[in-house]
């Protein structure tokens, strides 16, 4: 018997923090709207802390730039996203 849930399967899956995510296949409007939901939820916490490194984040905002007309809003938060990963940078390139 088919089960009427699945089980969201990972879009990525870092190997390591030195290699940034594959590019993605198109995905679906919700897959799209569930990953920009995430990645706005967790960009702002790495300017305390970061397990992966940067590049990671940004191959992980970037791989949604060829999605981001799946949302009314899609292209101003993603452009968001990448605005405040520079800034991220910025103070962690300061810092150094």
């Amino acid at each position: 018997m088919k089960s009427r849930y699945s089980v969201a399967q990972p879009t990525h899956t870092p190997s390591s923090s030195n290699h940034p995510a594959a590019p993605r296949k198109a995905m679906s409007r919700d897959l799209f709207s569930k990953d920009l939901s995430h990645l706005e939820y967790v960009l702002p916490l790495l300017e305390r802390s970061n397990p992966f490194s940067l590049a990671y984040w940004r191959s992980r905002v970037t791989s949604l730039v060829a999605q981001q007309d799946l949302l009314p809003d899609g292209t101003r938060r993603v452009t968001r996203l990448l605005r405040l990963l520079n800034e991220i940078e910025g103070v962690s390139n300061h810092r150094k």
